[in-house]
């Protein structure tokens, strides 16, 4: 049993990005109940286990929660510290994040289990929280990095994609209240969804660029950096699919020209595809390097691993499901199998970390 003080430095050091892990498991959860591969003999098992992952999100959010709030209260220096961080600034998002893809599972897998009140609350309760702390962090962190002046060109990462991805997942949960709230303010709900959609990926579009170049005319980040380099495939995978859901969800206030903006939703989410599939080949290439050359050293931003693939698989299957392709369906099953061996692979690692105590060092 730890003595008092192990757990105090635990509590004091504890890692930002720890909420990626509910946000792969909800993921996880949401991809499931799509029933991948549209087979009906596979449906009922598929949705008892979108339910058992659900279930497992929802409660790693709450452990999580309780701690980093008492967190805010015992050790408020070091977490103001944090959030002004160049790396561990960003991982504050995951937060946010991470309710607002549980919002939007709640809306595809709480219908499964809970009852209609419940789910309506909990959607509405992770909804607004999600958006109003999502779109806070994405203004902070970016006004913290304006102003520290010790930030360079090689300090940019992967981690830099989760404020602006927080943006782009708002839409998600927003979509899924718009039955619920007051019919004058539907209209209102979805331009929101669509202005966040907006702020998010065009800060994407921002961040990769620097990416970009910082990869191009810098040596690779460090060993223990190279999962957030997965975190592009999230607003990839998020942004194609918010943008079929806004069309498909407004249709009553978009009128005649649904049909071509449809279209054109479909041609662009098509496009963010191809792109995510060549984003993927490169991380596969840089990932085996440095597997190769001494390995990855496991942290919480492992779980990048996780939502981003999983986001994209999501893409994947409503486009399959949007152009009636039996191709996208048969990619987006494989993509399923590959996110379950992610989310078990990363989720073995996280119980040996926690046992033997690296879990709780920073990197």
């Amino acid at each position: 049993m730890p003595t008092s003080q192990p757990r105090q430095e635990i509590l004091r050091t504890l890692h930002p990005g720890w909420f990626g892990a509910v946000m792969g498991t909800a993921i996880v959860a949401t991809i499931l109940s799509l029933n991948p591969g549209n087979l009906p003999g596979f449906k009922p098992v598929l949705q008892a286990g979108a339910i058992g992952f659900h279930v497992f999100a929802l409660l790693a959010m709450t452990g999580l929660l309780i701690p980093t709030v008492i967190r805010w209260f015992r050790f408020p220096k070091e977490s103001v510290q944090d959030i002004i961080h160049p790396v561990f600034g960003a991982m504050f998002a995951t937060l946010p994040a991470a309710l607002l893809v549980l919002a939007s599972t709640t809306a595809s897998v709480g219908k499964l289990w809970l009852s209609p009140s419940l789910t309506n609350l909990l959607l509405m309760i992770l909804s607004v929280t999600g958006t109003l702390l999502g779109f806070a962090i994405s203004i902070l962190f970016t006004y913290a990095l304006f102003l520290n002046t010790e930030v360079r060109k090689e300090h940019a990462n992967g981690a830099w994609f989760i404020p602006p991805v927080v943006n782009i997942i708002i839409p998600l949960a927003l979509l899924a209240l718009i039955p619920l709230v007051p019919e004058a303010w539907r209209s209102s709900v979805f331009a929101l969804s669509v202005a966040f959609w907006g702020a998010g990926f065009f800060l994407f579009l921002m961040v990769a660029a620097v990416l970009y170049e910082r990869l191009i005319f810098h040596a690779l980040p460090p060993a223990g950096m190279i999962p957030s380099l997965w975190i592009g495939l999230g607003p990839i995978g998020v942004g194609g699919l918010v943008l079929l859901r806004l069309v498909q969800t407004g249709a009553a206030f978009l009128n005649e020209s649904t049909p071509i903006l449809m279209q054109g939703a479909t041609m662009a989410a098509l496009s963010l595809w191809g792109l995510g599939i060549w984003w993927l080949g490169v991380l596969i290439l840089v990932t085996t390097r440095v597997e190769k050359n001494g390995g990855i050293p496991y942290s919480p931003g492992w779980w990048g691993y996780v939502f981003p693939g999983g986001a994209f698989t999501a893409l994947t299957l409503s486009l399959a499901r949007t152009l009636n392709s039996s191709f996208f369906e048969i990619v987006g099953a494989l993509f399923t199998l590959g996110l379950l061996f992610l989310w078990i692979r990363v989720f073995w690692n996280t119980l040996k970390a926690v046992q033997n105590g690296m879990a709780w060092k920073r990197g």
